[in-house]
């Protein structure tokens, strides 16, 4: 799966935008849990997620 998000709104943690695939026959899948796919055509989706931190090791966080 490969593609490109154009991001269109971001507010808080969830952002939303155009999902373009880069191979219109593939499928960006259930994309886990916080994701949404609608389809507007091959390859080309409305994409609604929740961003999610990174996880940061203790031994490289900054609050010592």
């Amino acid at each position: 799966m490969g593609g490109f998000l154009i991001v269109t709104s971001r507010v808080g943690r969830e952002q939303e935008g155009l999902l373009i695939m880069l191979d219109s026959d593939d499928n960006p899948g259930s994309g886990g849990s916080g994701v949404s796919y609608d389809k507007i055509r091959d390859g080309v989706f409305w994409c609604v997620e929740k961003i999610r931190d990174a996880h940061v090791p203790p031994a490289q966080g900054t609050n010592k």
